[in-house]
């Protein structure tokens, strides 16, 4: 098989990432190509996946219940610290750091678990997840906290709070608009109301499981004491909604 070549790191936002799935050369399984990843000892990935056909992956709570006991035996199965996740009726978003270098095998372990149990549950067969996952390792730790942030507003970037991509797109080429003080509110609540994130530990709405690493993006935005670093962080997150803009840390890629 081809050997791989040394992926060019990015930069976009301050967040210093290479994206796995098509920039690292190719290897050839059976007459078929695939792009090759990199797996890093110590590295930090942000990894997505999307619903066969674009279809739901979780179609009740009792599936999304599934989905995070899975992804809650990451660390004693395979090392991995999850560090943030978002569970959307499509995809998921997690945030991971890998102390050794499996990242593939922990996300083959998460997929065919995860399949298997859902299709059981609904009573058919085929493929779940479209394809193999999404990775991004992100080089520079600052940038762990960006992508902690747009992992955690995915539930907001919608029409109805004036966030999806076209209505982004609008405002990048206009400049942002001021939303209004019930607009904003609206975006708040909306995001912190929603169960399936990570963002309701991190907002203090409710008690970390022992699954889940808060430590790093806890304190990525200073502050000395828990309260302190808990509302620079809030306020952090919090910054878009009340802004406007949604400045994905992958625009420039």
């Amino acid at each position: 098989s081809a050997r791989p070549r040394q992926a060019t790191p990015r930069e976009s936002n301050g967040v210093r990432s290479v994206l796995l799935t098509n920039e690292v050369g190719w290897e050839t399984l059976r007459g078929m190509a695939r792009p090759l990843r990199i797996l890093v000892a110590g590295g930090w990935y942000h990894v997505t996946s999307r619903g066969n056909r674009r279809e739901a992956i979780y179609r009740t709570d009792a599936d999304r219940r599934r989905f995070l006991g899975l992804v809650a035996e990451l660390p004693e199965r395979f090392g991995i610290e999850v560090h943030a996740f978002v569970l959307m009726d499509n995809h998921y978003h997690l945030m991971v750091r890998t102390p050794e270098p499996n990242l593939s095998d922990a996300m083959r372990w998460l997929h065919v678990s995860y399949s298997s149990r859902f299709n059981w549950a609904h009573g058919q067969c085929g493929h779940v997840f479209q394809g193999r996952y999404r990775a991004i390792v992100v080089e520079d730790q600052r940038g762990v906290v960006a992508v902690a942030r747009y992992v955690h507003l995915n539930p907001v970037r919608v029409g109805r709070l004036g966030l999806d991509k076209a209505q982004q797109r609008l405002s990048r080429a206009g400049g942002a608009v001021d939303p209004g003080v019930e607009l904003v509110r609206r975006r708040l609540q909306a995001l912190g109301a929603y169960p399936w994130s990570s963002w309701r530990v991190y907002s203090g709405a409710e008690p970390a499981p022992g699954w889940l690493e808060t430590g790093v993006i806890g304190a990525g935005c200073g502050g000395r004491s828990r309260e302190e670093r808990r509302r620079a962080l809030r306020e952090y997150t919090e910054a878009p909604l009340r802004e406007g803009r949604m400045e994905s840390p992958w625009a420039g890629l």
